[in-house]
């Protein structure tokens, strides 16, 4: 049995929608694990869960333990519990803008997952959620508490982390037509590789590809490449949103013109 636990005690103004409940306690749970499978101190096993030891009445007060022991041996004074609930403070900590330390980098989970915890409160005006880590032998007690203007303040801080994350969308068109306007055989060959695909641009482009066999099928062959046309799946890269290169990613067909 674990020698720590974390209490979450939810002080709502109005009755808290499952959904929201049930998405905090999920997201909490996914965020554990991951915290654990991301982290060098503790091991993994099919049974790694987090679970409710007891659910008080009056507000909503949860208990939440491990039941396995996780730590690997030569870690001394480690818990898997205590040191979630350090990761989860300095986490919201950041977001707040109490300290400029992060954690770790977020990725979009763990954005999703911050977020869920503490949805209860961010939508009960008047509302306030505490968490405390702390061991049942011991001096560790690790607590942090939010009110609904703070959780609103974490969420919009989520917000911005997530824009950061979101990489730019690669302009991809499958089934397009394209034929050769010159084309590089060999290394020793001064020639550019150049293609059109007038339903882009009427112009003769660079073009790559996503591997040297795709450009093998498209000139080893019986047939004068230029007198050819090829359908293919190709991410076209822009400048200033013009179109400059395309990639060819797949091959699908090629015909005599």
């Amino acid at each position: 049995m674990s020698e720590a636990k974390l209490t979450i005690k939810i002080d709502n103004t109005k009755p808290v929608e499952i959904m929201d409940f049930t998405d905090s306690f999920k997201s909490l749970g996914s965020q554990y694990y991951k915290f654990l499978s991301e982290s060098e101190y503790f091991k993994l096993s099919k049974t790694t869960k987090f679970y409710i030891k007891e659910v008080r009445t009056g507000s909503i007060i949860t208990e939440l333990t491990d039941l396995v022991p996780l730590v690997i041996p030569f870690v001394e004074n480690s818990n898997s519990v205590i040191e979630f609930s350090a990761f989860l403070k300095l986490s919201y900590d950041y977001l707040l803008g109490k300290t400029d330390a992060k954690p770790k980098e977020f990725d979009i989970t763990d954005c999703n997952n911050l977020n869920n915890i503490i949805k209860p409160v961010a939508k009960d005006k008047g509302s306030n959620m505490v968490f405390t880590g702390d061991f049942n032998f011991g001096d560790v007690t690790i607590e942090m508490n939010f009110n609904s203007v703070e959780a609103n303040a974490i969420q919009n801080a989520i917000t911005k982390e997530k824009e950061l994350l979101k990489e730019p969308e690669l302009n991809k068109k499958t089934k397009m037509l394209f034929y050769w306007d010159s084309a590089k055989y060999n290394s020793k060959s001064k020639a550019i590789d150049r293609g059109i695909i007038e339903a882009i641009s009427k112009s003769a482009l660079k073009v790559e590809f996503e591997n040297e066999n795709i450009k093998s099928k498209m000139l080893d062959i019986d047939f004068n490449p230029f007198h050819m046309a090829y359908v293919v799946d190709v991410e076209i890269q822009e400048i200033k949103d013009n179109p400059v290169l395309y990639k060819i990613l797949e091959l699908h067909d090629q015909f005599e013109q």
